[in-house]
């Protein structure tokens, strides 16, 4: 997931929130950075998520989020903010995905 930054982030909370259908419980591992042209990436924070778990007409829905604390990052105007999702453990993977991202 990448949004277009309008300059510096200040330092806060970062909650991410994903939705999605899944046959077993899973782990995600989520890392924001932001992203200057001809730069590596910039961490600003990352974390494993949590996880709960309801029946949609016997198909598994997961809610899955992170709450992460990170530093003021000194991003630029168009720079990219940048979410990395890694699955971490679980037999299957989720069949949608649905997110969300509340920065600072």
């Amino acid at each position: 997931m990448v949004y277009q930054l309008p300059g510096p982030l200040p330092a806060g909370r970062y909650v991410m929130s994903v939705s999605g259908f899944s046959q077993s419980g899973i782990q995600l591992h989520f890392d924001i950075v932001y992203r200057h042209p001809g730069e590596p990436d910039h961490p600003i924070t990352s974390g494993d998520s949590f996880m709960s778990a309801s029946d949609d007409g016997g198909v598994g829905k997961g809610n899955f989020g992170a709450e992460m604390d990170g530093p003021a990052a000194p991003a630029k105007c168009d720079d990219l903010l940048v979410v990395k999702v890694k699955h971490v453990s679980g037999t299957a993977s989720l069949v949608e995905f649905f997110s969300s991202l509340s920065i600072p």
